[in-house]
């Protein structure tokens, strides 16, 4: 998702927050000086803008689906002013019921000014689970840190960090793929993200290569 789409979503949730507070505002004061016709005005404006607002969310989530990155492409995010991407570097590796994956986390140089230059950047927070072709979730239990810093941890531009997570799934379960999703709270309140309320999610390929997107048993 571009970094203009995610200012989007972002000021048309705090327009609509400022609009319900102005609206419960105007309401409890016309309530207070008795003037009751007004105050219902307000209120249905409220009302309204706060309907409109949950179905245009809830419309974009039941249109969405659910994708599964092909192999060697990445995971995008937009900070602030630049790119943070995930992507894995080697294939999932499966051992009964232990699925090890190694993560690389990057600052993508190419998504900066010049004006910006070599400052650190501190990457928002991300939710880790391997999705199996069910939709059921597995956290991740052991994180292996292979680089000088963990993920999450600062970059500059141009830096990575890569990690290599295990996770418990019974060896017979065929698994979809790997979610890494924002963890801010906000998101879920925002249209067309993928943390809002039955929304479909992007996946990282976990399937050996000249596999399809499923890792199951049967696969070594």
């Amino acid at each position: 998702m571009s970094q203009m789409a995610v200012v989007a979503q972002t000021l048309a949730f705090l327009a609509v927050a400022a609009g319900l507070v102005v609206a419960m505002a105007a309401t409890l004061v016309s309530l207070l000086i008795g003037r009751l016709h007004p105050a219902r005005r307000t209120a249905l404006v409220g009302i309204s803008v706060a309907a409109g607002y949950l179905a245009l969310l809830l419309v974009a989530s039941a249109t969405s689906r659910t994708t599964v990155l092909p192999r060697g492409a990445s995971k995008v995010f937009c900070e602030f002013d630049c790119h943070v991407v995930f992507d894995l570097p080697d294939s999932a590796r499966r051992a009964d019921d232990t699925v090890t994956i190694t993560v690389r986390e990057s600052f993508d140089a190419a998504s900066i000014s010049r004006e910006r230059g070599d400052a650190p950047l501190t990457p928002g927070s991300r939710l880790i689970a391997l999705v199996d072709d069910a939709g059921h979730r597995y956290a991740v239990t052991t994180v292996r840190t292979l680089s000088a810093s963990p993920l999450f941890a600062a970059l500059r531009p141009g830096e990575s960090h890569r990690a290599e997570l295990r996770f418990l799934v019974p060896r017979a379960v065929p698994l979809r793929g790997l979610l890494i999703e924002s963890d801010d709270t906000i998101a879920r309140f925002l249209i067309g993200h993928e943390r809002s309320p039955f929304h479909g999610v992007v996946l990282l390929d976990v399937s050996p290569p000249g596999r399809a997107p499923t890792l199951g048993s049967n696969q070594r």
